[in-house]
Parts: C-alpha cells; structure tokens; sequence
C-alpha cells in the first residue's frame, strides 16, 4: 500500500522532519500536498519534496483528490479542525501528540475514527528508544518482582535567550510541558509497566522569565537565535502563560506509586540523574539516555552498567507507515494494538449507536440494524438500548409505592422501566422486595419479558471515593431485592465512579478488570431472593449481574447524575470509567450548585454546557445519554442523541417510538 501524503503544518520544527523521513520511503508514501502559513518556506519545502501543491488552506489538504493520509502537525489548539475534517473526507490520520486540546477534544477525535475502519496514528516516540526497550525486556522478564515506585525526569531546558514562539502561549498549547513531553512520559510509563494511574496530584506553573517577542517564529528559528543572542539583544519581551514546568505524583491501581517532574525551563538541566528510575521489590533499574545507559541494581547493592548503543532508523519507513497500512513493527502490543500510537483496531465496541450527527437518520440506521430482540434478556431496556431504540421511564426522586398490589398494577405499564427515588424517598427495602415480588405475579410483559426494567436511585451520593465504599451496603441491599439497575446521584469524582462500579460487581466477573476497574466487591448471599425476580438459578444471576455494556451479556443497566460544580469539573474523566451504561446532567441540583434559581423553562447557561458536556460524553464512551424530551422536541431531542427519556407521558413516548420505527410491543 502508497500513501499520497498532505501534511498540514508542512515547514514547521515537527513537520519538516517527518517530511525528510517520508522522502526516505519513496515505495510507501508520496507528498502530494503542503500547508504551511509561510509561502517562502513552503516553496522551498515543495521543492525538496517533488510536490506541486502547496497551501495555506488546510482545508484544500484535507479536500485534495489525491491525499489519503492527512498528517497534522499544527499548533496543539488547531488539531481538532482538521483531524475531523480528514475522518469526515474518508482520510487516514498521523495528528501529533497531544492528540486534542482537553481530553473533549481527544475523544471527540478518537470517536470520529473509532468505527470508521481508518487508520489513526499519534506518535509517542520514546517507547521506540534502545535503553527503553532494554528495560521493558527486564521488566517482562520479571527481573525487578513486583513494582513499587516510578522516578521520571524529563528535562528538556531551552537556551536562556530563547525568544517566545507558541508553545509559550496558552492559547495555542494544550498544557505547555505537561502535554508536550509529559504525555511521551506517561505513555512510556504505561507502555514500560502495563500500569494506569488510579489518583494524579499535579502543580505546573511558568518559571522562565519574560521571553524576548520576536513575532511569529517557530522552534527551530528560536534555537538558533537563542543559542546566537543574549535575552537583553531583544527590543521587547513577552511573559510567557503556558505551562514550563510540572511536577505530578501518580498512584497507580497495582498500588505502586510514582512521581514525574517536566521542564521545559533553562534552570533544569538535564543530565546530573537518570531520566528514569524503576524500583521493585527484588531490583531496581534506571535508564540515561544522555550517557546511553541502563543500570540494573540488585537486592545485594551491587549496580551493573549496560551501554545501550545508539540507533537511527526512519521512523516514518520503520514504524508509521507499516502501522497504518495493517503491518505493524513488532515492538510492543499493548491491549491488543501493536505498535506505538497506532490504532487499526478498535477498542470494544459498545451496543448503541452513537450520538445523531447533522444529516443523521434515525430510520437510516435502523434499517442498517435490526432491532435483534431476543428472548434471552431480562431486561428489557437494555434490550432496547442495544437494538438502538431510545428507552422511555416514568417515576420521581420520591414518593414511589412500593406494595405488591402496586407491583401487580405495574407490570403493564406503558414505560420501559420504572424509576424509583430513595435519594429523597423512603429507603424501602420491605417495600421494594413486595415490589419487585408483585410485578412478576402481574407479568410477564406484553414483550415477553418476565417484569419491566426498575432502576433505583440509593440515598448514597457520589461525591467521593471514600463515602461510596463506606455506603456500598445500600447498592448490596438494593441489588438483593432483584432490582436491574441503580442511578448514583451527586456523582464527583471518577474515584467515586469507580467505587460505585466495583461495589456493584461480583469478584468472579472479570471483564475490564486492570483496564480501569479493580474486581468487584459484592459478596454472595442475596441470590436466592434475586434470582427467583430473574427467573434464573443463582449461577446464572451471579454471572449475568454484571454491568452492561462492559459486559455485553451483562443485564445491569448502572448510571450517574452530575449535580454539582465540582462533578461538571470532572465528567469526560467520570464517563470513561467502565462499566456505566447512561448518565444525565441533573439541572436542579446544579442550578443549586451555581447559586442561581433555576427559572421554569429557561437553563442557566452554564447549565446549558455543562449537560452539552455529559451529551458529548456520553457519546464519546458509548453511554446512553438521559434528558427529558416533550411532545413538541422528542424527536429532534432523539436525532441530537437523547436514548434515555425522562418525560414520564405516555404522548411523548408514542410519539418518539414511531420516529424511530420501533417494533417491540409495548405494556
């Protein structure tokens, strides 16, 4: 396979690199388009590379009939524009790290190309360096036992005279060091360790003085100057707002904990230690790439020197270029990808679709996809969410009647599942148990399933880690009444997230487990008043108790509502925590949150944003996104992604179940 290369930000400190390194694979890949915002610099670039189109448009790049691989080399705040216009037109991606701005920008990428079965590369370059892949040999080899601590250095000091270019400038930089050469150390980390970090603990902040402002220069341009010029040679300074030092401190979820300190300030040198250091409980080992050194210590204190002998290879002929075209270099396999960066396959799947995009059928797509119902679920909106048909529920935060006669009187209910509020209402568990008990005497359902879906919001909130854990019997006694699903108000934190995840589980369920969840916690004993509510014998409720759609034969629907300031801080973050199936922004509450009176019919508007951020979320992780939707916008609230509907009126569910062409009978 040839690539026909466009390579937007042609002529800058990365771009022209990457482009001598595609000149060196003449048989793989050809440059056929260059954008660049300077016109000298781009002719010259053109002649070297044998292209006739060159550009200050990315646009035409990514439009141009010959391109098929769009490289993006830009500024870390103009990647998100042209890397979807590239997934868009059908265009293979090479975007430098980091990948977007904010983590919203990264999956809003990484969503575009995750199901379209095009190539997406982003480089992280150190996993490829010799001392690297010496010490991941010793650590797969087990040399060091079991991992304690993680010491990493990365020192990149500029000259003392460098001038201001845009990696100084928040505005163009995702987050200075810490997303130039602190995403290379983190991935190293993962890539070294297999290990994920469970608690981060950051301070970052600039500590250069004010760079001489010589316009719009680029890196390579204010190396030269700085390493020629004194500061005091410049007419006029400017402070630079991008971050140029950071120090984090990472817990790990193998407990192992670690602490990594990035500069970019000509006050830390490089050199006087070791870039990196990993200690375990039988040896220790350090990497110098500076003196091109791995040092093995052992138990006994005795430290051996191995030199590692440099390498220079064609990364874009060696690595890139077989990587996207489906031959990835056997260098590493990490979660199934092999190959740093690249991703031909795609992580797991999720059941429903993602979120209706402009032009976006909701017929289109399930006539692409049958509904696939099918006797064997036990519940019944899961069933629905996986068949891409939105789930409408009835019931409030509280007053909810909980006898069996009202059990009876439900089964038949117009609803998909029933909502019941112990957040504010009574905490019930007699009452559910009647519940629960009465609709199977009234059931099954006209769709043949043995009781609707019910779902229950605990009094619990989800505001850390440590109140989850301590509060998790209420997910045991709620989960033993054979409920199918629970909804964590107030949630905060991943942390809490995850707590509420795990607490839900049993131990033997092992889908995800050190891919973000710990094993579950939930003990044996409340099957023999569960499994009678399934229909099933206790093994088979224990196995398919499980979160869906972590487990896609899992029948727990499990959700959180963001309430609060700090939780709308954190919802990307929350929402890539596996093993939830919805989540809703939760307007009361977080007008509450602002201080502000919430006025009938009209959002604050950081209210507004903040439940565009959970729709957007939601989306990004393959969660259903819940909202309300009235007869006058169910159907546009549907094409904007809304899957979970909270009118509570049967006219509004009628209404969309036909937008939708829905086909599983209803009561």
């Amino acid at each position: 396979m040839k690539f026909h290369v466009g390579v937007i930000g042609a002529t800058g400190y990365i771009g022209t690199p990457y482009r001598e390194e595609l000149r060196g694979a003449p048989d793989a890949a050809r440059i056929v388009a260059l954008c660049a915002r300077r016109r000298d610099r781009l002719q010259a670039a053109a002649q070297l590379d044998g292209c006739s189109f060159i550009t200050d448009d990315w646009r035409q790049v990514v439009d141009h009939p010959e391109v098929d691989l769009v490289v993006v080399t830009t500024p870390d705040r103009l990647h998100r524009e042209p890397a979807l216009a590239a997934a868009a037109a059908g265009k293979h991606l090479f975007c430098d790290k980091p990948l977007g701005a904010d983590v919203g920008e990264a999956y809003e990428i990484w969503r575009a190309y995750r199901d379209t079965g095009l190539a997406h590369y982003v480089p992280y370059w150190t996993r490829y360096e010799p001392t690297f892949r010496r010490v991941k040999e010793l650590l797969d080899a087990g040399t060091l036992g079991e991992l304690k601590v993680i010491v990493y250095r990365w020192h990149n000091p500029r000259p003392p005279a460098i001038p201001f270019i845009w990696r100084d400038d928040a505005n163009l930089s995702a987050a200075g060091s810490i997303a130039d050469v602190g995403s290379h150390a983190y991935d190293a980390v993962r890539w070294l360790t297999g290990c994920e970090a469970r608690r981060v603990l950051a301070q970052a902040g600039v500590i250069s003085p004010p760079k001489p402002d010589l316009g719009p220069i680029d890196l390579a341009e204010a190396l030269e100057w700085g390493a020629a010029h004194l500061a005091s040679a410049a007419t006029r300074t400017r402070a630079g707002t991008a971050y140029d030092y950071g120090a984090i401190i990472w817990e790990f979820h193998n407990g192992a904990v670690g602490c990594l300190l990035l500069s970019h300030a000509p006050a830390l040198r490089k050199g006087l230690a070791p870039e990196v250091e990993l200690h375990g409980s039988e040896a220790s080992v350090s990497i110098d790439r500076v003196r091109h050194t791995v040092n093995l210590a052992g138990a006994d204190g005795e430290i051996g020197v191995e030199e590692i002998p440099e390498e220079r290879v064609n990364r874009w002929a060696s690595f890139v270029l077989p990587a996207l075209a489906g031959r990835p270099a056997p260098i590493a396999i990490i979660r199934g990808c092999t190959t740093a960066g690249a991703r031909r396959c795609s992580p797991r799947r999720r059941s429903h679709p993602r979120s209706a995009a402009p032009g976006w059928s909701w017929r289109r797509w399930t006539r692409r996809r049958s509904e696939r119902m099918s006797d064997h679920r036990i519940n019944r909106a899961i069933e629905l969410l996986a068949a891409g048909q939105p789930v409408y529920y009835i019931g409030g935060h509280t007053g909810a009647v909980l006898t069996h006669e009202q059990g009876v009187q439900d089964a038949h209910t117009w609803a998909d599942y029933f909502n019941v509020g112990m957040e504010h209402g009574c905490f019930d568990l007699t009452g559910l148990a009647h519940y629960m008990q009465g609709l199977v005497a009234g059931g099954p359902t006209a769709s043949g399933h043995r009781t609707p879906t019910v779902i229950v919001e605990p009094p619990v909130d989800g505001t850390s880690e440590p109140v989850v854990r301590y509060n998790a019997w209420q997910f045991r006694q709620i989960l033993a009444r054979g409920v199918h699903g629970i909804l964590l108000c107030q949630a905060e934190t991943p942390d809490a997230v995850r707590a509420f995840v795990e607490s839900c589980r049993y131990p033997r369920n092992m889908i995800g487990v050190g891919a973000g969840l710990e094993r579950g916690t939930r003990g044996v004993g409340s099957e023999p008043e569960a499994a009678p509510i399934w229909g099933v014998e206790d093994a088979e409720y224990i196995a398919r108790c499980d979160p869906w759609p972590l487990n896609p034969d899992g029948e727990l629907l499990l959700g959180i509502k963001v309430e609060s300031v700090r939780g709308v801080a954190h919802i990307e973050q929350m929402l890539a925590v596996p093993g939830l199936g919805f989540a809703e922004c939760g307007p009361g509450d977080l007008h509450m949150s602002y201080g502000v009176e919430r006025v009938e019919g009209q959002y604050d508007p950081r209210v507004t944003e903040a439940n565009e951020r959970v729709r957007a979320a939601c989306a990004a992780n393959g969660v259903a996104f819940l909202a309300g939707g009235t007869a006058d916008n169910i159907t546009r609230q549907i094409d904007r992604g809304v899957r979970i509907v909270s009118s509570g009126r049967e006219q509004v569910a009628r209404i969309g179940r036909a937008h939708t062409g829905r086909t599983l009978p209803v009561g």
